[in-house]
């Protein structure tokens, strides 16, 4: 079999890299490792002038199956005109495909003090996937169903949930093991006056971080990790740097790099030898939850905590607008699962477990459709 993969395939923000190998992980799991990608790097496309050209057709019609990785697609620019998504396709657009069509959990980034531009068109284009027989609509497992009926009023039980797909980025291969040392920290600074509302937020969050920082920096004395996601990340890092003890910023933390493509492999393989990972981002959460990584979520948006209560996993949720009040609750749940991470391990290998069980319902569907 061969499938075509729409992905941000030359992104540098490490998820992208997670989403497209965990999708590929777990189609070559399911179809068998003979099976065949074809990657349109979707990025090129969006930020070129988020029209799908004629080579994007010849492409995708040169496979088995059209498949759409998870992804931020419903964002609400104002430039995609078509589809009111990054899949920017009109009706007559999603004709000229002549394959399945599979959205592989799909996602959003929208606030609520924003517009959402060409909310009919994106109206349309659900309307056209979810009646047409040889497609499967795969929502990210967080609240996206939800957010679809509330912000454009569209709601069909064609739309599924399907797993996010960079929590089997590095399951297969990757155990945590109780020689690992470190912690990794990931904050999220992208649309950063929708994500923080105010100054004393995101000064809150910094001098939290670093709080916590300190606290393992004394208990182990061991490297923390700052991974960033986007270049916007940096910024928000250098905060964080000036609340923490000169000796530790420069003797006991590391950056790591933004990079591309298969170079993100090093940056999970260092999720790995970590302790414990703090995470605002989903896909710095999801891998190290997939890698049964212990893993302390701080949410700023709603999809976040939606995602991590799907999971079962809110007993190391904390709002991010919280993190002050709440500061010595999360220092006792990290020194806690630092000291004895045996009952976080094995609730994610719980987690995993269900994961796993929930994709292969998803890919027994879309034998239907292919």
């Amino acid at each position: 079999m061969k499938i075509a993969l729409l992905t941000n395939a030359r992104s540098p923000n490490p998820g992208n890299w997670a989403l497209t190998t965990g999708t590929i992980n777990l189609l070559e799991k399911y179809f068998g490792e003979n099976t065949e990608f074809h990657v349109i790097p979707w990025d090129d496309i969006t930020f070129r002038d988020s029209i799908f050209d004629d080579s994007f057709f010849s492409q995708v019609n040169g496979c088995d199956l059209f498949w759409v990785v998870g992804a931020v697609t419903f964002n609400g620019r104002a430039e995609h005109t078509r589809g009111g998504c990054r899949l920017n396709l009109s009706n007559e657009d999603l004709d000229r495909i002549k394959v399945p069509i599979v959205l592989g959990g799909v996602s959003y980034r929208h606030w609520p003090n924003q517009q959402y531009h060409n909310s009919e068109k994106l109206y349309r284009l659900l309307e056209y996937l979810t009646a047409r027989k040889d497609c499967l609509l795969g929502m990210r497992n967080d609240d996206t169903v939800l957010w679809l009926k509330e912000t454009i009023g569209f709601q069909s039980n064609k739309l599924v949930k399907f797993p996010d797909p960079g929590f089997f980025a590095l399951s297969e291969n990757t155990e945590y093991e109780k020689t690992n040392s470190g912690i990794i920290v990931s904050m999220n600074n992208e649309d950063d006056s929708s994500r923080f509302q105010d100054q004393f937020v995101m000064e809150d969050f910094a001098k939290t971080i670093a709080f916590l920082s300190t606290v393992f920096w004394e208990k182990y004395n061991e490297i923390v990790t700052f991974a960033p996601h986007s270049f916007e990340d940096y910024q928000l890092f250098e905060k964080v740097f000036r609340e923490v003890p000169k000796r530790r910023l420069h003797q006991d933390t590391n950056v790591m790099p933004i990079l591309s493509g298969e170079r993100n492999l090093h940056f999970y393989r260092e999720y790995a030898k970590s302790r414990l990972v703090i995470a605002s981002r989903v896909h710095s959460m999801s891998p190290a939850l997939g890698m049964g990584i212990p893993t302390i979520v701080l949410s700023s948006q709603s999809r976040i905590s939606h995602y991590i209560m799907e999971l079962g996993f809110e007993d190391y949720l904390f709002d991010l607008r919280e993190v002050d009040s709440r500061r010595g609750e999360l220092e006792k749940l990290m020194t806690e699962t630092l000291s004895d991470p045996s009952a976080v391990m094995g609730k994610l290998r719980k987690i995993k477990h269900h994961q796993e069980r929930e994709v292969l319902e998803f890919l027994d569907n879309v034998t239907k459709v292919i």
